[in-house]
C-alpha cells in the first residue's frame, strides 16, 4: 500500500499501470451511470409534460378560419424586441408560402394586444403570466363568430424565459399557425404540434392551411 507523510510524499506518487486501467473503468461507469439518469429524467419530464398537455389538447376548443373577404391580414410586432421581430418576420414569411388564400404583411407596432379585425398583434408577457403552458412560451387568443369563422386575434409571447432566437422563431410560427386557424395535432414534424420544436410547418400543415381557406363562405 502505498503511504505518503507530506507534501513531497505526495508529489512522488505516480498511479500504476493497474490503478489507472481501475480508474478509467471507473469513470465510464460512473458516465454511463450519469447518461441513464439524465435518459431517465428526460423520460420523467416528458412524461410528465403529456399528461399536462394531451388532455388540454383533446379539451381545447379549435381554432376559426378566416372568412372569404377578411384574408389580407396585417401581423403587427408590438414587442418592441428586434429578436422578436426577427421572429414574427419569418413566421409570417413561411405562412405566405403555404400557397393558401390568406395575405400576411407584417409590421412594426407599439401598445398592448387587442383584438383588432383583420390584425393579428404579438405582444410579450411574463413567463407567469403564461404558467402552464408547455414548452412552447406562447398563447394564442381568437375571437370566432357563431359560425366558426375568425374576426380577431392576438398572440402573447414570452419576454423573460430565456428562450434562444431558434425558440422564438418557434413559438411564433407555432402561435401564428394558431391564429390563421390551425389547431394542435399529433404529428411530431408538425409547427403546431403541441410539444414540438420545429420552426418550419410541414407539408401537413400547409395542406391544412389551404384546405381551411379553400371555400369562398360569407364574411360572419
Amino acid at each position: 500500500m502505498d503511504e505518503y507523510h507530506g507534501v513531497g510524499d505526495l508529489l512522488r506518487l505516480r498511479p500504476r499501470p493497474g490503478d489507472v486501467a481501475v480508474l478509467g473503468l471507473g469513470q465510464a461507469r460512473l458516465a454511463a451511470v450519469v447518461r441513464l439518469a439524465n435518459a431517465v429524467v428526460f423520460a420523467l419530464a416528458f412524461a410528465v409534460a403529456l399528461v399536462r398537455i394531451v388532455p388540454a389538447v383533446a379539451d381545447e376548443r379549435g381554432f376559426g378560419h378566416w372568412p372569404a373577404g377578411q384574408r389580407d391580414l396585417v401581423v403587427i410586432d408590438r414587442t418592441g424586441d428586434p429578436a422578436w421581430h426577427q421572429a414574427s418576420r419569418h413566421a409570417v414569411e413561411v405562412w405566405n408560402e403555404a400557397g393558401a388564400d390568406l395575405r400576411l404583411t407584417w409590421a412594426r407596432g407599439d401598445g398592448p394586444c387587442a383584438y383588432d379585425e383583420e390584425r393579428i398583434s404579438v405582444c410579450t408577457v411574463s413567463e407567469e403570466r403564461l404558467d402552464g403552458v408547455v414548452q412552447f412560451q406562447g398563447l394564442t387568443d381568437q375571437q370566432t363568430d357563431d359560425d366558426g369563422h375568425a374576426l380577431a386575434a392576438f398572440v402573447e409571447v414570452c419576454d423573460d424565459c430565456g428562450l434562444n432566437q431558434v425558440l422564438r422563431r418557434v413559438v411564433a410560427t407555432h402561435e401564428i399557425g394558431h391564429a390563421l386557424g390551425l389547431p394542435h395535432n399529433d404529428r411530431l414534424g408538425s409547427v403546431v404540434y403541441p410539444i414540438g420544436g420545429t420552426d418550419q410547418p410541414d407539408e401537413g400543415d400547409l395542406a391544412e392551411l389551404r384546405r381551411l381557406h379553400a371555400h369562398t363562405d360569407p364574411t360572419g
